[in-house]
């Protein structure tokens, strides 16, 4: 039984769709002095709370001031995180 090709018939005048070049918007605002919840990129099961202190130019990472848990982390300590695990915290919560 031969296998039978698919082929797309789609007209020569629509536009080729591909993200390359396109910006994808930001989902959130981090900046230096935001107040941040973020999971390490190594473990996904602990999630910390903290102050961001330095946001890279020239990678997607974030360095953030940890405050204690008194369980992961019981002296405030510096961390750095991907952008993409980075999400401001409601302060009027």
């Amino acid at each position: 039984m031969k296998k039978q090709r698919r082929v797309s018939h789609k007209s020569a005048e629509a536009p080729a769709e591909h993200t390359e070049g396109k910006e994808m918007p930001e989902h959130n605002e981090i900046s230096e002095g935001t107040r941040v919840r973020f999971t390490q990129t190594h473990d996904k099961s602990h999630s910390f709370t903290g102050t961001v202190l330095r946001v890279h130019d020239d990678a997607n990472l974030v360095d953030i001031s940890v405050e204690p848990d008194g369980k992961a982390i019981e002296v405030e300590t510096v961390m750095t995180a991907n952008k993409a695990d980075v999400v401001p915290v409601d302060e009027a919560a």
